[in-house]
């Protein structure tokens, strides 16, 4: 009788007592799946992937600076389990023991701030943590997952796995409270259809609201719940993300 493994999140791992894996739609034998993880490969959204590893990343750069908040330090790289991140210790847990997740967003798109805001506002159970994409921190988790450093997306950051585009916003609307969460049954439509939709918006979003930083938004919430900070350098046209 095959029962979820602890670590198991979307599916993508399954154990008994003889560890048998589920990775690529097939069952792993034992040896199978021990190999794997002795090959340093990891189980991200039920596919198998290399492990990814570290990259350090200066504290400032040209685009702007860079300020760590306290408890961004560095983490430990000793892992918790098969598929665990750097980052786990970071984000910490809330009230009810659940492991936090991390949302990065564009660090000077007012539209992003909004979805940012509209997150802290229905997050009865305290389950995010925000940085911005161009953060030490946000470079450092996007470097995790092998995605390019000047990612035009929000990307959201659960228990090691990575979501972005259409599926990184459809996951945070799942977990947040009242309606909202119902949004996450719009994953039905094809991903490709989402994230067409969702690069036409990506694409004009300064036109449609304009540039803005944390310190200029002045949320205390948002504040409250980042877990790093970048501020746009006014002196310097140049800008990570690729808008």
């Amino acid at each position: 009788k095959l029962v979820p493994s602890a670590a198991c999140r979307s599916g993508c791992r399954l154990a008994d007592m003889d560890k048998i894996n589920f990775a690529n739609g097939r069952l792993l034998s034992r040896s199978e799946a021990e190999g794997s993880e002795r090959a340093g490969f990891r189980f991200v959204n039920g596919r198998q992937e290399p492990e990814a590893r570290e990259v350090p990343l200066e504290s400032s750069s040209s685009s702007g600076s860079t300020k760590v908040a306290e408890h961004a330090t560095e983490p430990s790289m000793v892992p918790s389990g098969p598929a665990a991140s750097p980052y786990e210790t970071i984000l910490g847990r809330n009230a009810q023991g659940h492991q936090r997740r991390l949302v990065l967003f564009d660090g000077q798109c007012r539209l992003c701030m909004g979805f940012v805001s509209i997150i802290t506002g229905r997050d009865s159970s305290d389950l995010f943590r925000f940085a911005p994409l161009q953060s030490g921190l946000g470079q450092k988790v996007l470097a995790w997952h092998r995605l390019p450093a000047d990612l035009d997306s929000v990307v959201l950051h659960r228990e090691a796995e990575v979501f972005t585009h259409s599926d990184a916003a459809l996951e945070v609307l799942g977990d947040l409270d009242g309606v909202l969460s119902g949004l996450w049954g719009l994953k039905v439509v094809p991903q490709f259809l989402r994230d067409w939709g969702y690069g036409l918006v990506a694409k004009n979003r300064y036109i449609m609201l304009g540039h803005s930083s944390i310190s200029e938004a002045g949320d205390a919430a948002i504040e409250a719940k980042l877990a790093d900070r970048w501020e746009p350098d006014p002196n310097c046209a140049d800008h990570i993300c690729k808008s």
